[in-house]
């Protein structure tokens, strides 16, 4: 079955100039790939007809599909619609449909009263094109094709664009292509470093059959190991994964693309047991993604963020005199907040967590970055220190990730 190439654009000055970061990429790259495509670039440039123009071009003749996201709003100042209509020679002409879908969107959703002449002028698309509704905003999607490829322009809005791919994209672009989903398989690992866990299955690694790739994708608190089946059959791969699981046992926490926050809350959730957090640094984002997953009131009975040392005291019960002798940032700081947490909101298990998230606050001993987790487990309590970036936010983010990923951990131990 023939390989089909990709190309992604995605058009916008507020991506070039840092105002926005470019999701789109990341997810159709990935949803692309899923479906059997070899994404072969991916590109961000400015609005600037000149520069859509040679960049698609560019793109035509090395990629069988060319998706362009972005550029297809109200105001003036979005060119990506004309340019693609001088680049493919056509006439912009009104579409009634899309001026239908628009009335029906502005009118009857926002209860307006009447269309602006921006959300008319929406309704302009290439004659050239072959439309696509957006059953969820006013930016049609235009079609186009050209030598050997096929050219896609959709909004550039993250929840219009996913929603317009995969509902309406995706089946036209299986009319073009006979597609051949890649066969993967990606294993999250906990408990190990990296350089550990390679020694440990170097043996079952040089025994894989030639036609099977195995790739270490390290992050904080775990471990994925992707492996691809290059001429895509899954007896190999299932055969294998087979043999892994043996290997690996319950540090295999989850498969796939599937968030940490959905395995932990299975876990919790088949086993009857409730949860609480208690935390510092990560200023209630643990609890955010916890109760992110539809359900996680059967297991989830609240939170405290205890930021400063008065609310620790007060409300997790952690000792005026432990605060004194060690600071906050500290192992036995977490295991006290972990444990009145627990105690508090009487759960099965808590997880603290208290760190230097920065950029200023460290010390030659406790570097920005030092962050502590407590796991607190039926009575029992299991501390780790981590010391992640520079970077307050990327801090953040990484210690809620781990915490969830070390509460897994502990609870394949138990």
């Amino acid at each position: 079955m023939a390989q089909y190439s990709a190309t992604i654009i995605t058009i916008g000055d507020e991506i070039l100039i840092g105002q926005i970061v470019d999701s789109n990429s990341a997810w159709l790259a990935d949803f692309l790939y899923h479906e059997g495509f070899e994404v072969k670039e991916i590109r961000s440039i400015s609005d600037q007809p000149e520069q859509i123009k040679k960049t698609l071009h560019d793109a035509i003749q090395q990629t069988d599909l060319v998706l362009l996201t972005g550029g297809l709003g109200p105001t003036n100042d979005d060119r990506t619609k004309l340019a693609l209509n001088e680049y493919f020679g056509g006439e912009m002409v009104v579409n009634e449909d899309v001026l239908d879908d628009i009335k029906a969107f502005i009118v009857k959703k926002r209860g307006y009263l009447q269309l602006s002449e921006t959300n008319k002028a929406q309704a302009l698309v290439s004659d050239n094109a072959r439309v696509l509704c957006n059953p969820i905003g006013t930016a049609p999607v235009q079609l186009f094709k050209k030598m050997n490829s096929i050219i896609v322009s959709m909004p550039g809005v993250p929840f219009e664009m996913k929603h317009v791919f995969e509902h309406q994209v995706m089946p036209e672009l299986y009319k073009y292509f006979s597609l051949e989903a890649h066969v993967y398989r990606t294993f999250h690992v906990v408990g190990y470093p990296e350089s550990e866990l390679a020694a440990m299955l170097e043996q079952w690694e040089n025994n894989l059959p030639e036609t099977l790739e195995l790739a270490y994708l390290p992050s904080p608190g775990v471990i994925r190991l992707r492996l691809k089946d290059k001429i895509n059959l899954s007896d190999n791969l299932d055969k294998q994964a087979s043999i892994l699981y043996n290997l690996l046992g319950k540090q295999i926490v989850t498969e796939g693309k599937e968030k940490v926050e959905y395995t932990l809350g299975k876990i919790l959730k088949d086993s009857n047991k409730s949860i609480c957090t208690a935390e510092s640094c990560t200023g209630g984002l643990l609890g955010h993604r916890l109760t992110s997953v539809a359900g996680a009131s059967i297991y989830f009975k609240g939170g405290i963020t205890a930021y400063s040392n008065e609310t620790k005291e007060h409300l997790l019960g952690v000792k005026a005199a432990t605060l004194q002798k060690y600071g906050a940032v500290s192992e036995q700081v977490a295991r006290e907040m972990a444990t009145g947490a627990a105690r508090a909101l009487n759960t099965d298990y808590a997880i603290s967590t208290t760190g230097i998230a920065g950029p200023t606050g460290g010390t030659e001993e406790k570097p920005v970055g030092t962050v502590w987790i407590g796991i607190y487990l039926d009575g029992e309590v299991h501390t780790k220190r981590f010391l992640f970036t520079h970077d307050r936010m990327v801090n953040i983010e990484r210690t809620a990730t781990v915490a969830m990923y070390k509460m897994i951990e502990w609870l394949s131990k138990s």
